[in-house]
This record gives C-alpha cells, structure tokens and sequence, in this order.
C-alpha cells in the first residue's frame, strides 16, 4: 500500500573510490565538470533535494558532510522551488555568476515552480540557463542526459484553466499569468517532454523524471487501482494530472518531487501500467536543528544510480547552458 511510507534504504558504505575522494574533495570548477560529464561512469551518486527556495547554503553544507563521510557525490538534482520566494536570503547571491564568491562542490540541476523569467529565456534560446558554475536551470519542459542519465523535467504549476490554454504565449507550453500567480504549463508541454523523450534514447526510457509537484493519483498496490495522492497534498494545490499524465507515459525508473513540504520514499510496481519506480518526495529545505527526528520532512536523498543500456548519445546540459540575460529576477 502507499498510504504508509516504508522508512528510506540506508546508506550504503563508501566504496573504494568513494574513500579516495574523502575530505580532500575540493569544489569542482565549470571546466572540470564538462569534462567529467562526458565520460559517464557506470555508477552514479545522486543527491536528490526537495525545495531549497534559496538555501544554497544547506544544500553546499550537506553535501560537504557526505564527501567528509566518504560519499562521493557526482551531482545533485532539484525539484519544487529553488530560488528565493523572499528576502533574506543574501548569501544565495554568492553563488551566482561567471566568478561567483562560491561555488558549489558538484553540478547542481534544478527545475523550478516558480521561476516565470527563467522558464521565459530557456524557452527563447531553447537551451538550460546557468545561474553559476555548477547551478543550472534545466528548462521549461523537456528531456536531457545529465552525466548517462536520461532525465525527462517539467517546471511550473498546473492550474485547471491554463492547462487547457494551448494558445498560450510563444510556443504554447506556459499560459499567460491572467490565471494566477506564477507560471502554469499547458498541455501542450506535457506533449513537448515526451517528444523528446522519445528521441532522446534508442529503446525510450526514462531513468528519471523531475518534476515540481506530485502526481494526482498513484497505483494503489493495496486496491489494484490507481488512487487519490495524499489529502496533504491535495490540500495545498500541490498535485497535477500532468504529472500524472507524464508518470504512467513516460515509466520511468525514479521520479523526484517536492512543493508539499512533505517526505515519502516508495518503490511499487505500477499495476496494469507493466512498469515499477521508486517515487521520492522531498520537503522544503531547512537547517538539520528543525527537523531532527522528523522524518516527514526530510528534504534530500542520496541514490546510487545505475546507468542502464540505451543511454542518450546527447550532451551535458551544462555544456550548453547559457548566463541569463538581464538577471535572474522574478
């Protein structure tokens, strides 16, 4: 059943090349991390973060902790909201920029909920934005491979009247702001990331979808049927039949969410649908003092990830990733 979330798989041990790395690790530079990210290895460490809404700092502290304990992190995946939803937040700008006054210790990508100006320009130049050296904005919607993986994302919200609006502004994949606060995807980008989904590897799969919000149903293994997400997450709007719609297209091996501010960690087989994920919500992000014991609001999780056959023969999104145009304001 998935109304009760099994506790997270311990971590493994640090293995041989995990204990080389230790303490010494130090914060990789753009070049150095384009480099590494053309030859693949076959095992992936995989941080997975919850809304980090400017938090870099927790984020950068956290992994240090994992590279002081042996682990060695190869990047770091974000879902929900990244950026700042309000003041205070100053040493977020440190980490900004060509010479940024920090950077962090691996490549970290991120799609986002609310980040209407930088779904705008990665629509304009098609390509992921870079904040700094190893902080990337993936993308208004669509499909990459990040170091062998092949991860399909969606940033954005649903909102019941703009997912209808495929008129909408450019290409049609983000409604205008008229509906509400923030920036609501149409059906139309649904559409988009499993097209190139499609195209992004010979046999298809998805290792890893990355999305803002939960789906809106799930397959209950208890009832043999699919099932309403959580009443806390329907609650606070913090669920989609979008992302639903992507989940049983797509099948992928993990999917990533956040925006409810709650922790679940669940590995099902998805019923008539002939696939199995493991589903991972993340919490916002806060400093270990607040949520100690709590496991519910656990906002990171570390995956050893296998690179699987077929993998997309596509480059690093850093690679491409452009500075933003006239700041990263929202």
């Amino acid at each position: 059943s998935a109304s009760t979330a099994p506790p997270p798989p311990p971590l493994p041990p640090p293995s041989a090349a995990d204990a080389a790395v230790g303490t010494s690790a130090s914060a990789s530079t753009f070049s150095t991390s384009v480099a590494a990210a053309t030859a693949a290895p076959k095992r992936l460490r995989v941080l997975l973060c919850g809304d980090l809404r400017g938090r870099l700092d927790l984020l950068h502290s956290a992994l240090t902790q994992l590279m002081e304990k042996g682990y060695k992190v190869d990047c770091a995946l974000a879902v929900g909201s990244c950026l700042p939803d309000g003041p205070g937040f100053s040493h977020y700008e440190d980490y900004l920029g060509e010479e940024p006054k920090t950077t962090l210790p691996v490549p970290v990508y991120f799609v986002d909920s609310m980040a209407d100006v930088l779904i705008r320009q990665s629509q304009a130049s098609g390509k992921p934005v870079r904040l700094g050296r190893n902080l990337i904005f993936l993308g208004a919607c669509g499909a990459t491979s990040i170091q062998g993986m092949r991860v399909a994302f969606l940033a954005g919200r649903y909102e019941a009247t703009s997912y209808k609006d495929i008129w909408a502004r450019g290409s049609g994949f983000f409604a205008e702001e008229e509906y509400g606060v923030g920036p609501h995807y149409t059906m139309n980008a649904i559409g988009e990331v499993k097209a190139r989904s499609s195209r992004l590897s010979k046999d298809g799969q998805i290792d890893l979808l990355l999305t803002s919000e939960w789906p809106d149903a799930f397959w209950s293994t208890s009832v043999s049927r699919l099932a309403s997400s959580p009443p806390e997450v329907l609650k606070v709007g913090a669920a989609s039949p979008g992302v639903r719609e992507l989940f049983f297209s797509l099948k992928p091996r993990y999917h990533a969410c956040g925006v409810a501010d709650l922790y679940r960690y669940r590995k099902a087989a998805q019923g008539t649908h002939n696939f199995t994920c493991t589903n991972v919500a993340l919490a916002y992000a806060r400093p270990k003092a607040e949520i100690e014991g709590q496991q519910a609001r656990q906002w990171h999780h570390l995956l050893t990830f296998e690179i699987s056959s077929g993998e997309s023969s596509n480059g690093n999104p850093m690679d491409e990733a452009l500075l933003p145009a006239g700041g990263i304001e929202d």
